[in-house]
């Protein structure tokens, strides 16, 4: 049967091929878009270019082009482009940018097939001088706040020769549509009609970028400058005074004269005891008033662009360097992670709809090629070291290293290499474990995009929790109330505090995720319940992701960072109740504070108050009022304000940071049960930190009530043993059980025992949980008496013993053995026990 489609589709092909493009695209650019847009046409094809007129910029330019950029009637960046290129003018500034950019336009990249197949053909359709131009105008709405490209300029064969940034002047980001001039009311659109596929926008239509940020700093470092050449010409020339005694007019004059020469030829004739003194510059060495302002600007365009300065200032801090390096590379993955985002989801569509050229890409993903490049050294030294267990090409190992290699020595002897050694020379050479953890990156697009992808495949549903976006949340949250909090987070005698908050924050982010996934299956669907094209799922998956993600998170940050420093607070105050036993609330005190605030400034009432159960801050979004210690007397009157319900909390006692009225928590009855669930398993799979006395690891959700001891008979046996010792989380889910220990990745439980009669019931506790391992802490015990408890031993060896697999761990003071049931069955269990009684 004859496919008329199919037939049409190669016509068409055929006939576009045959057409110079340049008469094509004038063609699609003369055609009325007026049906598809609802806008008027523009009779001309190509927008405007402005001449660049080089002028000096001010404060007052910067508020006008803001203004102008952020009108909500009619909002132009004409004013705010030509601010910009002005500020792009700043060396430092082009500098720390090219920091930024040229690695991830010179990181490798690679195009796979859903079995992770690499398609080097394909690759080479990027492998051109355009892909790196549009990297470079993808980063610019870093910069600038959004970013246009244009991809109309094809060749005859239909391949991309470059990508060209649409000056901001000629866009309107918030209408979609690109004006010839600057003044223009209406314009061709860019987002649907016949040239959508042909322009990317990058960012959002309202950021301003980073630029807007740097501004004073860079204005105020080109103002500095320019007053520094000013003084210069100015002053920067000693004075050169003459000395005579002649007192005659003609002998001033004829002196005067010469030292007009001498300016320019530097050599004078004077007569008897004449001679020149020259002066000192004035107000001593100017660099120590304007050299500090420009580093200190550098340094601040340095931080914000890359988070540190030190790869762009040569100081000798070699110390640091790693740091700073770790510090900028989580830029530039997350930038990589962004572009690969816009590629697979955006950009990749367009170039399918434009040209046939890029049909191979359709079914590849691009993906950033994170295998570790080796130096020479390094490659020498693997070759070396894998050669007993590996054959390699000596032919590449040759061109490779430059080695003359001429035969190979015959040898049946290979050497002998552990596991974990063979894991890390491999993982230099590329070859990847799936039980292998990259670098954990702060940045959501990566995962928002894969989620999205298997909601439109209807791979994950309402009422699923996405792990990678549930932990990624749980981590940052987590992050800025350790900030908060300060450097004693972890220790023990906190942990009742922080381990309640650290619970807070993982419930909220379940339920956070929860929503967001909820959210995003409901976005699959138009207002009759069709579902929609993936292109425009994909727009409004990324709105739903700069909601939960950016605009929202941003004010959780805050909000985790505040309630960690009051919890904190709280803390204190409670132990030095006894010398200061009241509170006072104190308020920012600034055109900020919110009424209901300002109402509390000032008072003081006892800790012991309930006051101080529903008015402890924060009392909003973004609260910076804060409470400190008195020994004043108290108010006597307490005013009624307004405070929401959801902040009527008092996070140093409940340890809530985001209270259960919070709207992420009102999840529908059908969920709620399998939400809780898949929030409190997730645990397992939080992260661990390290005791700061031992090797031993600590989850973070680890119960606060046995913390203690569980850290303190880890320690000891820990060490002495030469395990390796986890302290597991404690999962509130009926129906799980709870051992304390991960040793050597075997479930442990530990009892505290005060006769030899709990040996039995230990055991059988051990069991039920399969556990491989059963601590005794020894010290309830009034003697430790190794013939009795080998003797208890050898009872539980009777006809109902079931507890082979089980090795028993004994703990006493600082002390500790490891005992296994033949040790029993041997006696050598007696000269252990010994061990402890001295």
């Amino acid at each position: 049967m004859i496919n008329i489609k199919n037939i049409y589709v190669k016509v068409r092909n055929k006939v576009i091929q045959t057409v110079p493009w340049n008469t094509l695209i004038n063609e699609v650019y003369s055609r009325p878009q007026a049906e598809a847009t609802n806008r008027p046409t523009n009779n001309g094809n190509k927008y405007k270019r402005q001449v660049e007129m080089i002028q000096e910029k001010t404060l007052d330019d910067w508020k006008a082009s803001v203004m102008q950029a952020t009108d909500p009637d009619n909002p132009r960046r004409g004013l705010l482009y030509r601010f910009y290129q002005a500020l792009y003018r700043d060396e430092h500034l082009q500098t720390t940018m090219d920091n930024r950019i040229l690695p991830v336009q010179q990181a490798p990249f690679k195009l796979t097939d859903k079995n992770k197949v690499e398609d080097t053909e394909a690759h080479k359709l990027l492998e051109r001088p355009w892909f790196q131009d549009l990297i470079r105008i993808f980063f610019l709405h870093r910069m600038q706040g959004v970013s246009l490209a244009d991809m109309s300029h094809l060749d005859a064969n239909m391949e991309l020769t470059n990508v060209e940034e649409i000056p901001m002047s000629n866009y309107i980001p918030q209408e979609g549509i690109i004006i010839k001039e600057e003044s223009d009311m209406n314009g061709w659109s860019y987002i649907d009609g016949a040239l959508e596929p042909y322009y990317v926008q990058f960012g959002r239509p309202w950021d301003l970028g980073m630029l807007n940020e740097l501004a004073i700093i860079i204005l105020a470092k080109k103002l500095g400058l320019g007053s520094w050449m000013n003084y210069i010409e100015k002053y920067g020339i000693p004075p050169a005074f003459v000395v005579t005694d002649r007192l005659d007019t003609k002998r001033t004059d004829e002196l005067y004269e010469m030292m007009l020469d001498f300016r320019n030829n530097f050599f004078a004739i004077l007569q008897g005891n004449e001679h020149i003194d020259f002066g000192k510059e004035a107000g001593g060495n100017t660099t120590n008033a304007f050299e500090p302002l420009e580093k200190r600007a550098d340094g601040q365009i340095s931080k914000r662009l890359l988070g540190q300065t030190g790869t762009t200032e040569n100081n000798p801090y070699d110390g640091t360097a790693k740091v700073h390096e770790k510090v900028e590379k989580t830029r530039h993955e997350s930038d990589k992670i962004l572009f690969s985002y816009y590629f697979n989801y955006i950009i990749k569509p367009k170039l399918l709809k434009i040209s046939p050229v890029y049909a191979p890409l359709e079914n590849l993903t691009f993906e950033w090629d994170e295998t570790e490049s080796m130096t020479m050294s390094e490659y020498i030294k693997a070759i070396v070291d894998l050669s007993g267990t590996f054959s390699f090409d000596a032919k590449e190992v040759s061109q490779r290293t430059g080695l003359p290699i001429t035969g190979q020595i015959d040898t049946n002897q290979a050497t002998n290499q552990t596991s974990s050694q063979k894991k890390k020379i491999e993982a230099k050479l590329g070859i990847t474990y799936p039980s292998m953890v990259t670098e954990t990156q702060y940045d959501f697009s990566g995962i928002v995009g894969r989620v999205m992808k298997k909601v439109y495949d209807k791979k994950v549903k309402t009422g699923d929790i996405d792990k990678e976006l549930f932990n990624k949340t749980y981590e940052q949250l987590n992050e800025h109330f350790k900030d908060g909090w300060g450097k004693d987070y972890y220790d023990i005698d906190n942990a009742n505090e922080t381990t309640k908050a650290r619970e807070n924050l993982y419930k909220f982010s379940g339920a956070k995720t929860f929503q967001q996934i909820k959210d995003i299956n409901e976005a699959m669907y138009d207002e009759n319940g069709k579902k929609i094209s993936f292109d425009k799922f994909s727009q409004k998956v990324l709105k739903i992701s700069d909601e939960y993600n950016i605009n929202y998170l941003k004010t959780e940050f805050d909000t985790a960072d505040t309630s960690a420093r009051r919890a904190k607070e709280w803390k204190g105050f409670k132990q030095n109740a006894d010398i200061l036993p009241n509170l006072r609330y104190i308020t920012a005190g600034d055109n900020h504070v919110r009424e209901s605030h300002r109402m509390l400034d000032g008072i003081v009432k006892p800790i012991t108050d309930p006051f101080w159960k529903t008015n402890y801050p924060p009392n909003g979004w973004n609260c910076r009022c804060y409470v400190e210690q008195t020994d004043e007397s108290a108010s006597p009157q307490t005013p009624i304000i307004d405070t929401p319900e959801m902040f009527q909390n008092n996070v140093g006692e409940t340890g809530e940071v985001f209270t259960v009225l919070h709207p992420y928590f009102s999840i529908p009855d059908g969920y709620y049960a399998a939400v809780r669930k898949s929030t409190e398993l997730n645990k397992l799979f939080a992260s661990y930190y390290k005791d700061e006395k031992s090797s031993v690891l600590i989850s973070e959700f680890a119960d606060p009530k046995d913390l203690a001891k569980n850290i303190k008979n880890a320690r000891i046996f820990s060490d002495q043993l030469n395990m390796k010792v986890k302290i597991r989380p404690h999962i509130n889910e009926d129906g799980i059980k709870n051992p304390e220990y991960l040793i050597n990745e075997q479930l442990g439980d530990l009892k505290n025992i005060t006769s030899t009669g709990g040996f039995k019931h230990g055991l059988s506790a051990a069991s039920k949980q399969k556990c491989k391992y059963t601590v005794f802490n020894l010290e309830g015990l009034k003697t430790i008496d190794a013939q009795s408890i080998h003797n208890r031993f050898m009872g539980i060896l009777g006809k109902d013993f079931k507890y082979d697999n089980i090795e028993m761990i004994l703990v006493n003071g600082k002390k500790s053995v490891k005992i296994t049931w033949n040790d029993v069955k041997s006696g050598k269990d007696i000269d252990y026990i010994k061990i402890l009684e001295e």
